[in-house]
């Protein structure tokens, strides 16, 4: 499946800072119920089991976003929900940058100390 908002052609430049173009499997926002979490062919660079920097376009300008996969650890039952795509820090345009805040630890998400992170699992595009 393919979001209008996740672009999949990846440049020379995203390459060579490590983006790969994958499915991700089960990928959208946390509060998305329509379209449902599907696979999607992303750009994307693996910062850990848990995180990613993926590639977005917003009003036409693409953007870099630091997505933790995991499940919202404020709810009562773990056991009856789905883990989803958190951001975990405020987009920027910049690819380099995106990173460097990343491996710094940089979040600025409240919610972040409330995600139990799970395993995401990705396959060739």
């Amino acid at each position: 499946m393919e979001y209008e908002n996740n672009p999949q052609e990846i440049t020379a430049d995203e390459k060579r800072l490590g983006f790969e173009l994958l499915v991700l499997e089960a990928y959208g926002f946390p509060w998305q119920t329509i379209p449902p979490l599907s696979d999607v062919t992303v750009v994307m660079k693996r910062m850990s089991p848990f995180d990613i920097i993926v590639k977005s376009k917003l009003d036409g300008v693409f953007i870099y976003v630091h997505k933790r996969y995991g499940k919202d650890g404020a709810r009562k039952k773990l056991d009856e929900i789905r883990p989803e795509w958190w951001p975990m820090a405020n987009p920027t345009t910049d690819a380099s940058t995106a990173i460097a805040r990343c491996q710094s630890g940089h979040i600025n998400a409240p919610y972040a100390k409330d995600i139990i992170s799970v395993e995401y699992k990705t396959r060739a595009a």
